[in-house]
């Protein structure tokens, strides 16, 4: 599928909102998809779960329209990527939502910034924060709106409501940054992981570059680094990690327990980057068995299986994909 990225700058919603009406049958027709980026003078928009009591005060000019989410603020210096993404060609909407959270934490990772999601919640999260807001659009026929990163803007403003519904603070890129960050500077880092996640090449790159990054790491850090890349949600660098440690292990049993584990990375792979769901299932079932006695790697192993469990009724019951990252460590992260 072709993506194309549009950068028109600052515009006001209802010019950002007619630029995605003018694409969407050309979107369907040609199976083609662009992604916005821009940012907009200060406005609140609110979504179809917007309550009364999400605003504060009701003073403020707001813009409702039929996306998800509540209540959001959106002003200068916030990060907007918008789309116009064909249905048939997404995956459902769960699974585009994870893709556009995944680009987000991928960008926040090249900048140092530590960041998760908090499913069954939509967005990402930080330590200080909610730091990106996320609001679909959608119909049978194509997808609408997407998600917005506070970058520099004024977060104040989020004080005169309950952003999405939630009362957690608002967070922003700057506030964790030495230097001063542009949203010129940002976009080529979004660009690069909205391809990554949306347009499934990224596995063929990567594979390139990483034995000749994995030999220069000592070979006692290779297995945290690796859980690292997993609980950030790089799946696929944690898979090539596993994988190179795993050829180069000379003890079975411990050669069988890194096969599990690159089998479990392979699978998040396919479930949040390269969609294949019938893929993912058979390789969590073959990894289950593996990782029976992970004592040695795992603080407690118990809340992993339960994990997997947990995906695989998921994926075989309802074909959803499921909102939870694992964490390696035995204790999923809390909001």
């Amino acid at each position: 599928m072709q993506i194309e990225f549009l950068r028109p700058g600052l515009l006001p919603y209802p010019q950002a909102r007619q630029l995605m009406e003018e694409r969407k049958q050309q979107s369907v027709q040609q199976k083609k998809a662009w992604f916005i980026f821009t940012e907009h003078p200060a406005i609140y928009t609110t979504g179809i779960k917007t309550k009364p009591e999400h605003i504060l005060d009701p003073a403020i000019d707001t813009f409702p329209i039929r996306r998800g989410g509540s209540v959001t603020v959106h002003s200068p210096g916030q990060l907007i990527l918008y789309t116009v993404f064909p249905f048939r060609e997404s995956g459902g909407l769960d699974l585009f939502i994870r893709r556009l959270e995944g680009a987000i934490l991928d960008t926040l990772f090249d900048f140092g910034i530590p960041g998760r999601a908090n499913d069954p919640e939509s967005g990402v999260f930080t330590s200080r924060g909610k730091i990106a807001y996320v609001g679909i659009e959608a119909s049978a026929r194509v997808i609408t709106h997407g998600v917005a990163l506070n970058v520099r803007n004024d977060l104040s403003l989020y004080k005169k409501i309950h952003s999405c519904g939630l009362t957690l603070p608002a967070a922003r890129m700057q506030d964790f940054l030495t230097e001063a960050v542009s949203l010129e500077q940002m976009i080529p880092f979004l660009e690069k992981h909205v391809l990554s996640r949306f347009s499934g090449h990224s596995l063929n790159i990567l594979k390139k570059i990483s034995v000749h990054r994995f030999k220069e790491i000592n070979p006692a850090f290779r297995i945290p680094v690796a859980f690292q890349y997993f609980n950030e949600g790089h799946y696929i660098m944690a898979h090539e990690m596993l994988e190179f440690t795993w050829r180069e292990e000379p003890i079975a049993e411990t050669r069988k327990i890194l096969q599990g584990f690159t089998q479990l990375a392979s699978a998040f792979h396919k479930i949040y980057e390269r969609p294949n769901l019938k893929g993912a299932v058979s390789l969590l079932q073959k990894a289950q068995p593996k990782l029976k006695d992970i004592s040695f790697y795992i603080k407690n192993p118990e809340s992993l299986h339960r994990s997997i469990e947990q995906v695989l009724t998921r994926l075989t019951i309802d074909g959803l994909v499921p909102g939870l990252y694992i964490s390696l460590e035995g204790k999923n992260d809390e909001p």
